[in-house]
């Protein structure tokens, strides 16, 4: 679903057809930093149309009501100046549209409360997989050297202290394998 001129027109053209069970991802273009849309657009999306969750790639409205309602929505901040409801004076590029389809089809979207990440379908692979693996073992060593090592952070994520560590390291090694 995308915007675009400063128009959420396209978006409410868009979701009418939206399926069950979807994560509606929305993107905006040449939208300033207006908001989308908010609570309603929100509703009818999460509630009407049955999708799992809302991803947008640009600002929305009514911060107050969607995080009252707690509704699994993604978004770049809030702003209450929104979108006109216009019809663009022209269709969106084509183009665009495909080549953005063909990035975001397929790929996986990490959402928490730090914000989304995207995992392009090409980087899915066990070689990523090791890779997120590797980062939890990481940050599972270093909250281990703060909490049970008393270690500063300078010396834990800068100076890499445990690296010198033979029997830390030979241990954490022998864990990370079961």
């Amino acid at each position: 679903v995308y915007a675009y001129e400063e128009s959420n027109w396209p978006v409410h053209e868009q979701i009418q057809d939206i399926e069950e069970d979807c994560i509606v991802f929305v993107e905006a273009f040449g939208c300033a930093d207006r908001a989308i849309f908010g609570e309603l657009v929100s509703k009818y999306v999460l509630l009407y149309r049955q999708s799992r969750a809302i991803v947008v790639k640009g600002k929305m409205r009514d911060a107050a009501a969607l995080y009252r309602e707690k509704w699994p929505i993604w978004c770049e901040g809030f702003t209450p100046v929104g979108c006109f409801n216009r019809e663009p004076a022209k269709h969106f590029d084509e183009a665009i549209r495909k080549e953005h389809f063909e990035r975001y089809d397929g790929a996986i979207a990490v959402c928490d409360d730090c914000g989304v990440v995207i995992i392009p379908k090409e980087r899915i692979n066990e070689d990523f997989l090791a890779e997120l693996h590797q980062i939890e073992n990481q940050e599972d060593i270093w909250f281990d050297r703060l909490d049970h090592y008393k270690e500063n952070t300078f010396q834990i994520v800068c100076e890499k202290k445990y690296l010198q560590d033979d029997v830390y390291m030979s241990r954490s090694a022998i864990e990370n394998r079961k």
